[in-house]
């Protein structure tokens, strides 16, 4: 944990003091000289939608945890609404959130429940007490997640509805338990044995009543639970302010896995809406691109951390499974993602003359809007200091671009466009992505406050 904790303070100071001063003063500072702020295309339920997808993939065992409790507990607010006062999108988002602590301190890692510590778990919802309270529209119904070995006690549920909100968090997460257990074929006997003593018992008892006929469990038992989740994002209101709060979150959650992979995915969306206002693309435009950029590298999630952190030359063996991000990356956004954005943001490999990957493009087949997401992309991979190498110079990437429209793998143009405003497309990009910064420090500088006052 203290290793941890080390490298989280080391990152968000030097993360935090660039994207929240910026997000405050630079926004300020150029406001007056730029008409036009890039704007996310997603809707709240894509982003949640997405956001299932890859917490799945980052850790499929925390993953379908946190799937399923979310499914049962919508399904349980939904059928129970003349009954309960508990909201359905609180519940969406708590439920799907309220292991983030664990993917915090564990990563990608493989781990049972069981073999969590007392201390371990406190810690893990400790923290995400306070991730999903800065971070994400839950604010302070976060708190929630301290209450997770408290028992029920209906006299403080109706002062504090975090209380409520926890029984049937919890009750859900059991009931996950239970089906997974007995594969959805358990007695009405077994829920004794599963602690529910202590939550309300109104959510056990409309649970049993419901699955009757086992057809709740059934959906988890193979899968088709996943399109029902989707229906319920839907079903909910989300404001522009929640929305743009779960846009960011989405793109930090592969922070769990990938901190350079979040810095890459910003510089990208910016680098890319930067790139078409000064090339005479539309708002709509701009906007697609920012969009695009900022779910070009989502499939990442799926490459193991030994390669993609990596900081030695990768092996041909390697270097293939790092390029299936791009299939990945198709894979979260098929059937969620606007086909056009879609496109955008998975040809980012692509080149002109047919080199790049995965399906070896050429010119006919890319769009203006496609080769632009590709100059993002490497701009950004250039100008960024990785794990493997250093920050190039402005004479270096201008020479390397030269070299690829010399082979043909991009237009022409771009070497004199990137000579002449290099230096504006890199002002830009700070205050185009200054726009998805989030309180990432003030979450660990909360943390490791409370811990330091229990010692």
């Amino acid at each position: 944990y203290s290793k941890l904790s080390r490298e989280k303070r080391i990152y968000t100071k030097k993360f935090d003091s660039a994207s929240v001063y910026h997000s405050n003063i630079f926004k300020r500072l150029y406001m007056m000289k730029r008409d036009f702020i890039p704007k996310s295309l997603l809707t709240a339920p894509q982003i949640l939608s997405l956001i299932s997808r890859m917490l799945i993939r980052i850790n499929p065992s925390l993953g379908k945890v946190s799937l399923q409790s979310t499914f049962i507990s919508s399904y349980l607010v939904k059928t129970m609404k003349e009954d309960t006062t508990l909201d359905l999108k609180n519940t969406m988002l708590l439920s799907l959130f309220h292991l983030i602590g664990f993917y915090h301190f564990i990563g990608e890692r493989t781990i049972k429940f069981s073999d969590f510590t007392e201390e371990e778990i406190y810690h893990s919802y400790l923290y995400g007490y306070y991730y999903l309270k800065e971070m994400s529209p839950l604010e302070e119904i976060a708190r929630t997640l301290l209450f997770y070995d408290k028992k029920y006690d209906p006299i403080l549920a109706r002062r504090l509805p975090q209380v409520e909100y926890a029984s049937l968090l919890f009750s859900s997460r059991g009931i996950q338990q239970l089906i997974e257990n007995t594969g959805g074929s358990y007695l009405s006997t077994d829920f004794e044995n599963y602690g529910f003593s202590k939550y309300n018992h109104t959510y056990i008892d409309n649970f049993e009543r419901m699955d009757i006929d086992k057809v709740i469990s059934k959906k988890i038992k193979y899968g088709t639970y996943l399109n029902d989740l989707d229906e319920f994002f839907k079903s909910v209101e989300f404001t522009d302010q929640e929305t743009e709060s779960l846009f960011k979150l989405l793109i930090y959650i592969i922070d769990f896995k990938s901190t350079q992979t979040v810095q890459h995915i910003i510089h990208t969306s910016g680098y890319a809406a930067a790139i078409g206002k000064e090339l005479g693309c539309s708002k709509d435009e701009i906007n697609e691109l920012f969009t695009a950029g900022a779910l070009h590298d989502l499939g990442k999630v799926s490459i193991p951390n030994v390669i993609l952190e990596s900081t030695e030359r990768l092996s041909p063996f390697e270097y293939r499974i790092m390029q299936m991000h791009v299939e990945e990356t198709e894979t979260i956004l098929e059937g969620i993602v606007d086909e056009k954005i879609k496109e955008i943001a998975v040809r980012h490999h692509e080149k002109l003359d047919g080199s790049g990957y995965p399906n070896h493009y050429t010119h006919k087949e890319l769009t203006m809007q496609q080769r632009y997401m590709t100059i993002a992309d490497i701009l950004s991979a250039l100008v960024d200091k990785r794990s493997y190498k250093e920050k190039l110079s402005e004479e270096k990437i201008i020479e390397i671009f030269q070299k690829m429209a010399d082979n043909k793998q991009i237009d022409d143009f771009v070497t004199e466009f990137l000579t002449e405003n290099l230096s504006k497309l890199f002002s830009d990009m700070e205050f185009y992505s200054s726009s998805l910064s989030v309180p990432l420090g003030k979450v660990e500088i909360q943390y490791q406050e409370e811990l330091s006052n229990e010692l």
